[in-house]
């Protein structure tokens, strides 16, 4: 078979490899994307199902970071909105927290002007018979509940998606395509490839590594790979519990005792509650990633905090699966 030429090589079939591709081939590049397992088989199915623009960045001072991800974020919703809808969080305040509710109403109050225009509802406080009315909500200690506006979506179809807009626009796009080699040339790279059993060889201008948590293994099928990159693994992982009754249909925003987010969110047409996530180290493959039983009985202590069972606290035993993802962060710390 001769040899196609390529203006650009999308290495991973995730969230930012269907992205990329979708882009460069709307702008009339010849895009070839190879993924080795299935679209979306790994990071860009195990998160939170959410598209939010990262609260919590604001007390790092990130606003540009969280203005970006709100832009993103009413992209989705005027674009997809058959898989990214709005989702009211509730954020409770206990008399034991370290952020008060001042702190986190200024928070709020920035979060609804740097996401000015998308349509979502403003953020605010319950009053307190909606309070009283919370189901399993603990009363002792709570000061306020607020609240504010993200969005839920099916990360997968999303995912899915945006691979077939980029196939639409012209892009070469399969799984089960696996990238062998890659061997720099005078002005582009020569790419081997196991397309179902089936050997290729492929050149193209650029290459683009998209592969996630699994970059460092590209990087190295070069014989000159690129200069190293300070990555660290992340994991987190997610419990589902049955829902209980009466059904909850808003998402919570709990802070455990170290000050970090654990999301409770209705998931399933309000048929489990999701409980996550964990920031775990990971120095494994990132593809055995799994919820350890140190990372369950955190989350299980996070949500038994905040709520009651009407016989006692949820346990192990209420746990029906779980998943973890790995994410690859810049930097050592």
């Amino acid at each position: 078979m001769a040899t196609q030429f390529f203006d650009l090589l999308v290495v991973g079939g995730g969230i930012h490899g269907a992205a990329i591709a979708r882009d460069a081939a709307g702008r009339g590049l010849k895009v070839m994307l190879a993924e080795k397992g299935d679209y979306a088989s790994a990071t860009s199915s195990s998160s939170s199902k959410l598209i939010h623009g990262g609260l919590r960045y604001l007390e790092h001072g990130k606003l540009g970071l969280v203005r970006e991800s709100l832009v993103e974020r009413a992209g989705l919703l005027k674009t997809a909105p058959h898989l990214v809808a709005p989702l009211r969080f509730l954020l409770p305040i206990y008399d034991w927290q370290k952020r008060q509710a001042l702190t986190l109403r200024a928070g709020l109050a920035l979060y609804d002007v740097l996401s000015f225009g998308d349509g979502l509802p403003a953020s605010g406080r319950l009053d307190d018979d909606d309070i009283a009315q919370l189901p399993r909500l603990r009363q002792e200690g709570l000061t306020t509940v607020l609240h504010y506006y993200d969005c839920m979506a099916d990360d997968s179809r999303l995912t899915l998606a945006v691979l077939l807009d980029a196939r639409a626009r012209g892009a070469d796009i399969l799984n089960r395509r696996v990238v062998t080699g890659i061997t720099a040339l005078a002005n582009r790279y020569a790419i081997e490839i196991d397309e179902r059993e089936r050997k290729r060889r492929v050149e193209a201008r650029f290459v683009v590594n998209a592969a996630g948590p699994f970059v460092p293994s590209i990087d190295a099928m070069m014989r000159a790979p690129p200069p190293p990159r300070a990555l660290r693994l992340v994991r987190g992982s997610h419990i589902v519990l049955p829902m209980p009754e009466p059904a909850q249909r808003d998402a919570y925003t709990l802070q455990d005792e170290a000050e970090r987010v654990v999301f409770v969110i209705p998931w399933l047409s309000e048929r489990f509650l999701m409980v996550g996530t964990t920031e775990v180290p990971h120095e494994r493959d990132p593809g055995e990633a799994h919820c350890s039983a140190e990372e369950q009985n955190y989350l299980l202590a996070a949500y038994n905090r905040y709520f009651a069972k009407p016989r006692g606290a949820a346990t192990e035993a209420d746990v029906v699966f779980t998943w973890s993802g790995v994410r690859a962060l810049e930097g050592n710390a």
